[in-house]
C-alpha cells in the first residue's frame, strides 16, 4: 500500500487523469460499489415510514404527481416542512414519474446516489494524494458504516445523499481549478473550473443546506492534500497564499451566508428552531461538546444507533461535559501539533468538526440531542485521521503492512452486518421505533410515533399506553396531548378528549387538527353549535376541504342541513375524492328526503374506502327507505359484523329498526349505543321515547326512560321541544302527572317559538291527556 504525502497541485493533475486508466483504482471501485450493494439490499424491502415521509412524500400532492411546471415552481418557492430543498423535492417527483408512489424505487434511487458517492470519494482521494490502499479505507468506511444507514434508508433523508454527491463533485472540481490556476492554465479552463464549484455549491444547497461547509472544506483541501497554503519548498503557510485562497472563495462564502438566512427563515417559519427559553445556550453548548465525542464513539464503534436521541436537557452530567471537552482539546492540540509532519491529522479533525458545526446543535433545530445522518460528510474527516496514519504504519514493512491490512478487513467486515441489521429497523415505522425505544432512554418521539401507527390502525388502548407514555417525558408536547385526544375519541371518551384537545390549543393555538378535534369531540358531546363556533373560526385562519367538511358535520349535527350541504358541496368541489364528504353529503341528502342523491354519495363513499362501516350504515337506512327495512338491515348487519362495538352503527341500526316498526330490535341497538359511550341527546331521546311509549314495560324500564329523557334534557339545556316533549310521555308513564304537564307545557312553547306548527299541536293533544291524568 504506498503512500504519497506531495503537495504539489500538479500530481493532484496528473493522478486525476490517470485514473480511468489505472485498473487497481477500477477494480477497487467496483469491489466497493458490490459491497455497498450487499450491505443495503434489504432496503428495497423496506417502505416509507411515519417519520418525515408522510409529510414530505407519501401526503404531499405536488410530489404525487411528479414532474410538472407546477409542481419545479413549488419546489422552489415551498417552505413545506420548515425546509427549502427544492433539488430533493425534484428528484422525488422524478422517483413518481420513474417508478409511481412506491418505497423499493425510491430506495433504490437513494442507494444507487451513495454507491455514486462512494466512487467519487475514492476518486478524489486517489486524485489528490495517489494512496490507494488509504484512499479505499476511507471510501469503504464511507460505503459501509452503520452509521450512514439513515441518510440511505430513509426516503427523506435523500437530502444527504443528493447534496453529499454535489458535495464531492465540489471538491473536485475545486482540485482541477487549482491545477489550472496555480500552473499556468488558460483563463478559459479556470473560469470553467471554478463555475463548475460554484455550480456544484448552488445546486448542494438546493438539494441540503449542509453544503454551507463547502467552502471551509475547500479550504482545508488547499491545505493538505493540495499544498496551496504552503510557502514555495516547503516551510509553515503563507499569509499571501491564504489571503489568495480566501479571495477566491468569497463568492462561495457570500452564496452560503445566503442558503444560511433562507433556511434560518424557513424554519423559524415552520417552528423548527426552538426557543433560547427551551433550550437555552449553556445546554446547547454542553450537549455540543458531548455530542462531539458521542459521534467520535459511534465511528469506532457503532452500537445503539436509534433514528431519535432525546435531548438530555438539563440532565447532562458534569462530569461528562468536563470530560468531552478535555477530550476535544487534547485532540484538537495533537492535531496542530502535528501540523508539519502530518497535515492530514489537523485536515482530518477540523473536517470533523467544521462539517458538523450547522447541525451540532448550537442553533437548536428540532429536539434531538444529535443524529446519524448528520455524519454523512464529516465521518470521512475522522476516517482520515485514522486511515493516513495507518498508512504510515504499513509503510515500516511487510508484517506491518500485513497486520494493518487484517485489522482493516476486519473492522470493515464488521461493519457490514451491522448495517444490514440497521438497515432492517427501518423495515417500517413499527420496528423503526420499537428498536429507537430498546436502545434510548425517556424517548417520547419514539412513543409518538408508535401511538401514530396504533391510530391509523384504529388500536386505541396502544395508542394511549403510548402517548401517556410520550407526556411523562414530555409534558408539554402539543403533538403527543392532541394525539392522545384522538384516542380516547377513538376509545368513545369525548369529555376526556376535549381536555386534551384544549390543552393542545393551548400550546399550538393555530393548529387546524386540534380545532377539528375538539370540533369532533364537541360533536360527540351534543354540543354542536359550540363545535360549529370552533370550525368557523378555523375556517378564518385556513380554508382547506377538510375543515369545510368537518363544519358540515357539525352543522348537520346542529340540524342545519341546508348549510351543511353548502360546506359538504365545496369540500367536495375542492377535494372531489374526500370519501368523508361524500359519506356526510349523503347523509344530509338523507334527511332533506333527496334519497337517490343520498344513495349516490354513500355509494360513491364506499368505492373510496370500502370499510366504512358507518357509512354502509347510513347506505342502509337510505336503502330501507327505497327498498324496504329488510333491505336496509341487511346492509346494517354486515357493518356491525365489521365493526361490532361501532356504537354509530347500534344507533343506525336502532333508527332502521324503529322505522321498520320493530321496536324492540330497536331499543336493543339504542342500549348497546349508550353502553359504548355513544350518549347523544338523540339517543337518549329516542330510547326514552321508545321504553315511555310502550304499554307493556314495567315498572323498571318505566323508571329508565325518565331517566335517560332527564339525561338528554339536561344535556340538551332544555332547549329542544321533541326533547322536552319525550321528558313529558316518560313523567307520564312513570304517573308522575304534574312533572307531565310541566314538561310539556315547557315543549309546547319551545315548539311554537321555533315555528314547528306540525310538533306543536301533537304536544297539545298529549298535554290535554296529561291534565286528564291519561296517557295519549
Amino acid at each position: 500500500m504506498g503512500l504519497s504525502l506531495n503537495t504539489e497541485a500538479r500530481d493532484t493533475s496528473t493522478s486525476f487523469r490517470g485514473l480511468i486508466r489505472n485498473g487497481r483504482v477500477i477494480g477497487v471501485a467496483l469491489a466497493l460499489v458490490a459491497a455497498t450493494l450487499f450491505a443495503y439490499q434489504p432496503v428495497l424491502d423496506n417502505g416509507f415510514v411515519n417519520y418525515d415521509d408522510d409529510l414530505y412524500i407519501t401526503k404531499s400532492k405536488q410530489i404525487k404527481e411528479g414532474l410538472s411546471v407546477d409542481g419545479v415552481a413549488w419546489a422552489f418557492s415551498s417552505f413545506q416542512g420548515a425546509n427549502w430543498f427544492p433539488l430533493t423535492r425534484l428528484s422525488w417527483m422524478l422517483d413518481v414519474d420513474l417508478f409511481g408512489l412506491e418505497p423499493r424505487g425510491f430506495h433504490a434511487s437513494s442507494l444507487a446516489i451513495h454507491c455514486f458517492n462512494v466512487v467519487l470519494l475514492l476518486a478524489l482521494l486517489v486524485g489528490m494524494t495517489r494512496a490507494i490502499g488509504p484512499s479505499a479505507f476511507v471510501a469503504a468506511v464511507f460505503a459501509l458504516h452503520p452509521l450512514h444507514v439513515e441518510s440511505v434508508a430513509w426516503a427523506s433523508a435523500r437530502k444527504d445523499v443528493l447534496s453529499g454527491a454535489f458535495f464531492l463533485m465540489g471538491l473536485l472540481s475545486h482540485c482541477l481549478y487549482a491545477q489550472v490556476r496555480d500552473h499556468s492554465g488558460s483563463p478559459a479552463s479556470r473560469r470553467v473550473a471554478y463555475s463548475c464549484t460554484f455550480a456544484c455549491l448552488a445546486l448542494g444547497l438546493m438539494a441540503k443546506s449542509i453544503l454551507v461547509v463547502l467552502p471551509f472544506a475547500l479550504l482545508l483541501l488547499d491545505a493538505w492534500p493540495l499544498g496551496r497554503l504552503a510557502e514555495p519548498g516547503g516551510g509553515g503557510f503563507s499569509t499571501n497564499r491564504l489571503r489568495r485562497a480566501l479571495a477566491e472563495k468569497l463568492p462561495f462564502f457570500g452564496l452560503a451566508l445566503v442558503a444560511a438566512g433562507v433556511t434560518l427563515i424557513a424554519q423559524q417559519r415552520g417552528g423548527a428552531i426552538r426557543t433560547f427559553e427551551i433550550v437555552p445556550l449553556s445546554m446547547r453548548l454542553s450537549n455540543a461538546v458531548v455530542s462531539y465525542v458521542s459521534y467520535a464513539a459511534k465511528a469506532v464503534w457503532p452500537g445503539d444507533l436509534a433514528v431519535y436521541y432525546p435531548h438530555p436537557l438539563e440532565s447532562l452530567e458534569a462530569w461528562r461535559i468536563l470530560g468531552a471537552s478535555g477530550l476535544i482539546l487534547a485532540a484538537t492540540w495533537v492535531a496542530w501539533r502535528s501540523r508539519r509532519k502530518r497535515p492530514y491529522l489537523p485536515m482530518g479533525w477540523l473536517w470533523f468538526v467544521g462539517t458538523l458545526i450547522p447541525v451540532i446543535g448550537i442553533v437548536a433545530v428540532g429536539q434531538a440531542a444529535l443524529a446519524d445522518r448528520y455524519t454523512y460528510l464529516s465521518l470521512i474527516g475522522l476516517t482520515i485521521c485514522v486511515a493516513w496514519p495507518a498508512a504510515e504504519v504499513a509503510s515500516r514493512g511487510r508484517s506491518a503492512r500485513i497486520g494493518v491490512g487484517v485489522v482493516a478487513a476486519l473492522w470493515l467486515a464488521a461493519l457490514v452486518p451491522l448495517t444490514r441489521a440497521q438497515v432492517r429497523t427501518w423495515r417500517d415505522s413499527t420496528s423503526l421505533f420499537e428498536h429507537a425505544l430498546a436502545v434510548t432512554e425517556r424517548n417520547h418521539v419514539a412513543h409518538i410515533n408508535l401511538a401514530v401507527v396504533a391510530l391509523n390502525a384504529r388500536e386505541w388502548d396502544p395508542a394511549e399506553t403510548h402517548l401517556r407514555e410520550a407526556l411523562r417525558f414530555a409534558p408539554r408536547s402539543a403533538l403527543a396531548r392532541g394525539a392522545l385526544g384522538e384516542a380516547l375519541r377513538g376509545q368513545q371518551r369525548p369529555a376526556r378528549a376535549l381536555r386534551h384537545f384544549r390543552a393542545a390549543l393551548e400550546r399550538q393555538p393555530d393548529s387546524t387538527r386540534w380545532l377539528e378535534g375538539l370540533a369532533a369531540a364537541l360533536i360527540d358531546l351534543g354540543r354542536s353549535e359550540e363545535a360549529v363556533a370552533v370550525l368557523r373560526g378555523a375556517l378564518e385562519k385556513r380554508s382547506s376541504a377538510q375543515l369545510h367538511s368537518n363544519l358540515g358535520l357539525a352543522l348537520l349535527n346542529a340540524g342545519d342541513h341546508s348549510k351543511a350541504i353548502d360546506h359538504f358541496e365545496e369540500a367536495l368541489r375542492r377535494k372531489p375524492g374526500l370519501a368523508e364528504a361524500h359519506a356526510n353529503l349523503g347523509v344530509a341528502l338523507l334527511e332533506t328526503g333527496r334519497l337517490e342523491a343520498s344513495i349516490e354519495h354513500l355509494e360513491r363513499s364506499l368505492e373510496i374506502t370500502p370499510d366504512l362501516a358507518v357509512i354502509r350504515g347510513h347506505l342502509g337506512v337510505a336503502l330501507s327507505i327505497r327498498d324496504g327495512p329488510e333491505a336496509g338491515l341487511a346492509q346494517i348487519e354486515e357493518a356491525l359484523r365489521m365493526q361490532p362495538e361501532n356504537a354509530k352503527l347500534h344507533a343506525i341500526a336502532a333508527r332502521v329498526a324503529r322505522d321498520a316498526n320493530r321496536p324492540r330490535l330497536a331499543i336493543e341497538h339504542y342500549r348497546a349505543a349508550l353502553d359504548l359511550g355513544a350518549r347523544s341527546v338523540s339517543h337518549l331521546n329516542n330510547l326514552a321515547w321508545l321504553l315511555a311509549v310502550d304499554p307493556d314495560s314495567p315498572e323498571s324500564v318505566r323508571r329508565e326512560a325518565v331517566a335517560l329523557a332527564e339525561e338528554a334534557a339536561e344535556r340538551s339545556k332544555s332547549a329542544r321541544a321533541s326533547v322536552q316533549d319525550t321528558l313529558a310521555i316518560a313523567y307520564a308513564a312513570a304517573g308522575r302527572w304534574d312533572e307531565a304537564v310541566e314538561a310539556a307545557s315547557i315543549a309546547l312553547e319551545l315548539a311554537e317559538k321555533r315555528g314547528e306548527p306540525e310538533l306543536a299541536a301533537s304536544i297539545r293533544e298529549r298535554l290535554i291527556g296529561y291534565q286528564g291524568r291519561r296517557l295519549p
